[in-house]
């Protein structure tokens, strides 16, 4: 996975049962024991009801009955990251869901970002006095049609600039189809990874906002 994004996360919507969430749970999945092992022995482990959170060593896990919440600030466990929601929602195959998305957060050196986000408040309409220091652009949704349903994709974007740094936060939603507002099943693994070249949507949109020194000089 190609991308300068320094966090991500991945956000499941859906009817989800925290008590299922449970470091020991993750360890039992073959290739997944060490990564989720040292939380039994003394990790970051909250479970409280309705509600489970714990760190292993590249991932913070947090489960609600509505959503399922997983990160990491190492880019080199993007791919990694990408994997275990794969194999969350393949072990828990009959969740029924309703959305998801994926969160990048990127920062630049102000000297470089600042110009990027003067063109983009220019480009893309941002009105002239907005103040740089925080705005939000509300990107177009568009559709994409994966064994015969329609998922529904709009990207957000936050940007602030704060300490020398400017940061964009950028959030691809997808929506899947439901029926008067009930749940259903879906092979997520397979919608997931159709959905990948999100990613690349998103680096293209930040590179176009954080110009590089060089594209803006």
């Amino acid at each position: 996975m190609k991308t300068s994004a320094v966090r991500m996360s991945v956000v499941v919507v859906g009817a989800m049962n925290p008590a299922i969430h449970y470091p020991g749970w993750y360890a039992q999945d073959p290739g997944w024991e060490e990564e989720f092992g040292d939380v039994l022995k003394g990790g970051s482990l909250t479970m409280v009801q309705p509600f489970t959170t714990f760190d292993s060593r590249n991932f913070a896990v947090h489960c609600t009955p509505q959503n399922w919440i997983a990160s990491t600030t190492s880019p080199q466990q993007f791919d990694r990251l990408i994997e275990l929601a794969r194999r969350v929602f393949t072990r828990l195959g009959e969740t029924p869901l309703s959305a998801f998305g994926l969160n990048l957060d990127f920062a630049d050196p102000l000297r470089s970002g600042a110009r990027g986000l003067q063109y983009a408040r220019e480009s893309l309409g941002v009105p002239v006095g907005l103040d740089l220091s925080g705005f939000t652009l509300k990107g177009a949704t568009t559709a994409k049609v994966i064994s015969g349903m329609q998922v529904i994709r709009t990207i957000n974007v936050v940007a602030t600039l704060a300490d020398g740094v400017a940061t964009l936060n950028v959030n691809a939603d997808h929506q899947l189809p439901s029926s008067k507002d009930k749940f259903q099943h879906f092979d997520f693994a397979e919608v997931l990874d159709e959905h990948l070249d999100a990613v690349d949507s998103i680096q293209r949109l930040v590179d176009l906002l954080l110009m590089t020194e060089k594209e803006s000089t």
